[in-house]
Formats: C-alpha cells, structure tokens, sequence
C-alpha cells in the first residue's frame, strides 16, 4: 500500500464525515463530527511522517520528489547527455531511442517531481532558473528521441548536442542552488 497516494483519500473521507456530522445544524452529530476531526488530525500527523520519512533515506540517495532528487538529477544531466551525443554516432538509432528515454524517466522526470519542494523551500523564481534550461535540453531530447526514432541520426544527433548546453545550464544553477542551501 502506497501511503503517499493512500493519505489524501483518508483525509477526504475524514472531512467527509466531519462534514456530514455537521451538516445537521442545528443538531449535529458531535461524535461524527469528532471522528471526523480526529481521523483527519492523525491523517495529518501520518502525511508529515512520511513526508519526512522521504529525507531520512541513507546517505547519497534522494525521495524522488524532493528538491534534493532535483538537484542531483540537474547535475548528472549535461554529463549523461553528453556521453549520448557521443555514443549516438555509432549506437543504432533503436539504442538512442531507449537511452533518451533513460534520460527523460530518470533525469528530466526527477527534476519536475522537485518542482513542490523546489518552490516550498526556494521559492519560484529559483524553481523557474532551474526548470528554463532543462525544459529546452527537454525539448531537444524529445526532438532527438522523434529524428531517431524516424530514423534521422543527423538530427538526433544534433539535437543531443544542443541539449548539452541547456542541460549544463541547468546544472550550474542546480549547483549554485546546492551551495546556496548549505551556505
């Protein structure tokens, strides 16, 4: 059981029955109610736990949805792009198309899943100065994932290289991020 996605149905059925107690004004149901408002305390209680639960992994792993996961994630970029731009001249196109899926599931999509803790923590216009650059290596991904998959190797291979740049971009922003919290 997933209690991340388990949670807020719990506390929708919580506020439900409150909700329900209450709305026999002008004799509510106060046990109901009290239910209700318990369930939803402890329901709370539980989420932070969880929540916190996603920091106190061992050292050098990150929640996926974290601002740490993001970061790290921004980082590793240029390099794994990189590498591909340089293997894609001689992979089969078939191989390109798996690796830049690769990327996007486990780099760009890790990154967007920090956006919540990126904003909580830093703010949006920190969120927005990492998220810019690794939309446009994203885009390039995507197009040089469309060329190979068609298979145009000149052009996924020169998307992958543009996406190179973005993605460095976003990872000195992700570092400057990094030193910036410690700091």
């Amino acid at each position: 059981m997933d209690a991340k996605a388990t949670i807020p149905w719990v506390m929708y059925a919580a506020l439900t029955a409150a909700m329900v107690g209450g709305a026999r004004w002008p004799h509510p149901q106060w046990p109901l109610v009290a239910a209700g408002v318990a369930v939803l305390v402890a329901a709370g209680v539980w989420k932070r736990r969880v929540d916190a639960a996603g920091g106190a992994m061992s050292e050098g792993m990150t929640a996926r949805g974290t601002m740490g996961a993001a970061l790290d994630a921004s980082k590793a970029l240029p390099g794994d792009v990189r590498a591909l731009a340089e293997r894609a001249k001689e992979d089969t196109l078939a191989e390109v198309v798996r690796a830049v899926e690769g990327l996007l599931r486990d780099r760009v999509e890790v990154i967007a899943a920090g956006q919540e803790d990126v904003v909580r923590r830093r703010g949006f216009e920190e969120w927005a100065a990492l998220m810019g650059p690794t939309a446009a290596a994203e885009r390039l991904l995507n197009r040089a994932w469309s060329a190979a998959s068609d298979g145009h190797r000149e052009e996924a291979e020169r998307s992958l290289g543009e996406a190179v740049g973005y993605a460095a971009e976003a990872a000195r922003e992700a570092a400057r991020m990094a030193s910036a919290s410690v700091g």
